[in-house]
């Protein structure tokens, strides 16, 4: 079974590679007027690769004079949400966030380094806090008969292995991991946002909320619709409001999206999560 995975990717990546070079290969439309750059990030975030591959796109067009992150996301993979947050942060363009439909956990906080957030009044976001799920299946091996044996360097080498109960040590690494994850998403709205630490404070449970609540609570600027914001956007930096280019996903990159999806399905390792569950 792990020959059949291993030579699976090996061929998927193989597709990959073409598609991405053909891609590249597609002559691009010369911009001869002002135009807003748009990406949209969607669904569960594994990585970063599509968003800075269109912010590093639009950064080297003269004529997209400002970007638009939309959102439609219910979080992911800690480590790729903090990064998308540094990358928003510190970029050169001005560069707008509209939350969509879904904007929760990591979502949120990839957007708190926007210059600006607008949301729909009844977008669910919120869900502020780290989450960490594994399967314990001990019970169900013994009673199969099934014996997993690790082979490992140390004592905790193996946390929240499916076939182990979890001991008192083994949580309290986890809560220590997850504590210091939660006080980084933390630290990041205080950074960016102008928000009442106690306000913060209170609503930094793992809650989800409305639009229009994050804008009361200052976690977002306006409640707009989306055609009105990008308009808003576009007519802020002297862009005629049809001037719209918006990044597309190759099919490289879908496929690339789906096999990270599926190689931490197949893995069945947890990972530490900005989610909404």
């Amino acid at each position: 079974m792990r020959k059949f995975f291993k030579w699976f990717f090996i061929v998927t990546s193989i597709v990959i590679v073409t598609t991405m070079v053909n891609s590249a290969m597609r002559e691009s439309k010369k911009l001869t007027e002002p135009h807003i750059g748009v990406v949209d990030l969607e669904g569960v975030i594994y990585d970063v690769d599509f968003v800075a591959s269109a912010l590093d796109h639009f950064a080297n067009e003269p004529m997209v004079k400002g970007v638009l992150v939309r959102v439609n996301s219910p979080g992911g993979v800690v480590a790729p949400s903090h990064e998308l947050y540094s990358m928003l942060r510190t970029y050169d363009k001005p560069l707008w966030a509209y939350h969509d439909g879904l904007a929760a956990s990591g979502a949120l906080m990839a957007t708190l380094g926007a210059d600006r957030i607008g949301t729909q009044s009844t977008t669910i976001t919120g869900s502020i806090g780290v989450m960490i799920k594994a399967m314990n299946a001990r019970e169900l091996y013994e009673k199969i008969g099934i014996e997993e044996v690790t082979i490992k360097s140390g004592r905790f080498k193996d946390l929240l292995s499916s076939a182990d109960d979890e001991e008192s040590e083994e949580r309290a690494i986890l809560e220590e991991l997850i504590g210091d994850s939660h006080e980084v998403f933390v630290q990041a709205i205080l950074d960016s946002r102008p928000i009442d630490p106690q306000v913060l404070e209170g609503i930094a449970d793992g809650r989800v909320f409305s639009g229009m609540r994050a804008v009361k609570y200052g976690l977002a600027d306006e409640v707009s619709s989306g055609h009105e914001y990008r308009a808003k956007f576009a007519r802020s930096q002297n862009v005629p409001e049809s001037n719209i280019l918006v990044y597309e996903r190759s099919r490289g990159e879908l496929l690339r999206q789906l096999l990270s999806q599926v190689r931490i399905a197949l893995d069945g390792s947890a990972a530490l999560m900005y989610i909404m569950d």
